[in-house]
């Protein structure tokens, strides 16, 4: 091979070199943690709650009120649901296909109410469960590693928080008692302060 030649390979060589070099490597997000994945199967299982308490309310509410705080809710979290099942699946994340226990029993509980009662026991329940949710939210924006996750939380907790005001309010004027305390805020790093 000529020394023109050798030249020629050398620098083709070193340039392939600074191009491979310089190209950065596709970025891969981490996977999810134990608290990211708590999130994901916890607010799924919320917005199934959601969904099925609101269709119940839109049934049974004895106020206009309560109808309409459930048509809301059930529109609101098919569509977190809808944000939230496609970044689960990109994950690897399997999301149970139900409420919790917990959720289900209140849902069995408000099945045997009627009129006023069922109105009281749906409006304190939905602000227990709200305010839960945006509980979770908030250790999620707080201890949250996957960005995708995070994100996640960070677009439902005002929807979440706006339902819990609608909750309060809807509880005011009916001379509905809540629980007073506020949703506790999360310490990074930490488990939720109370």
């Amino acid at each position: 091979m000529s020394p023109l030649a050798r030249l020629a390979t050398l620098t083709v060589m070193a340039m392939g070199g600074l191009v491979m070099a310089a190209a950065p490597a596709a970025a891969v997000p981490p996977s999810p943690s134990a608290q990211d994945v708590q999130f994901l199967r916890q607010a799924h299982q919320m917005n199934l709650a959601e969904i099925t308490l609101g269709k119940m309310a839109q049934q049974k509410g004895d106020s206009r009120t309560v109808k309409n705080l459930g048509a809301k809710f059930m529109t609101d979290h098919t569509n977190l649901d809808k944000m939230l099942v496609p970044v689960a699946h990109q994950m690897n994340v399997t999301l149970p296909s139900a409420p919790s226990t917990q959720q289900r029993a209140v849902a069995n509980q408000l099945r045997h109410q009627s009129g006023a009662q069922f109105d009281r026991q749906w409006i304190q329940s939905e602000f227990a469960g709200h305010t839960q949710a945006l509980r979770a939210a908030k250790t999620e924006i707080a201890n949250g590693s996957n960005l995708d996750v995070t994100s996640v939380a960070k677009q439902s907790a005002p929807v979440i928080g706006t339902h819990r005001n609608d909750l309060r309010a809807a509880a005011q004027s009916k001379g509905i008692p809540l629980p007073t305390t506020a949703p506790a805020t999360p310490r990074r790093g930490g488990t939720p302060g109370r």
